[in-house]
């Protein structure tokens, strides 16, 4: 049996505007889907930069800490504190690499200053 008329235009607009939700809904969930990528690239963003900017704050007390390291008597106190900040900053992805006396190689060091032992700067 078909339905003409009345119910049969009826019943079209009724899956026209089923359509239409329906891609109103998938739209919206697209958006939401969307927004929750951008807010977690932004947080990630966001720690990454505080992460360098603690990183940056912290390096001038790693070196002073390697020079107390280097010319004092190691004590427990200052061992501790070696070991902790050395602990904290690797948490944050600084590692150490490399031995004393190593060749300086630019392509994967970095540095402000590069002095060779034994020649005037």
């Amino acid at each position: 049996m078909t339905t003409s008329g009345p119910q049969s235009t009826e019943l079209d607009q009724l899956r026209r505007l089923e359509r239409e939700r329906t891609a109103d809904l998938q739209r919206l969930k697209a958006e939401y889907d969307n927004y929750r990528k951008r807010v977690r690239r932004d947080r990630l963003a966001v720690r990454e930069i505080a992460a360098a900017n603690v990183v940056r704050a912290l390096l001038p007390v790693l070196d002073a800490v390697d020079r107390a390291c280097a010319d004092e008597p190691l004590t427990p106190g200052l061992e501790d504190i070696a070991d902790t900040l050395e602990e904290q900053l690797g948490s944050l992805g600084v590692t150490s690499f490399g031995a004393v006396g190593d060749r300086f190689d630019p392509a994967c060091h970095e540095a402000v200053t590069h002095h060779v032992a034994g020649r005037a700067a």
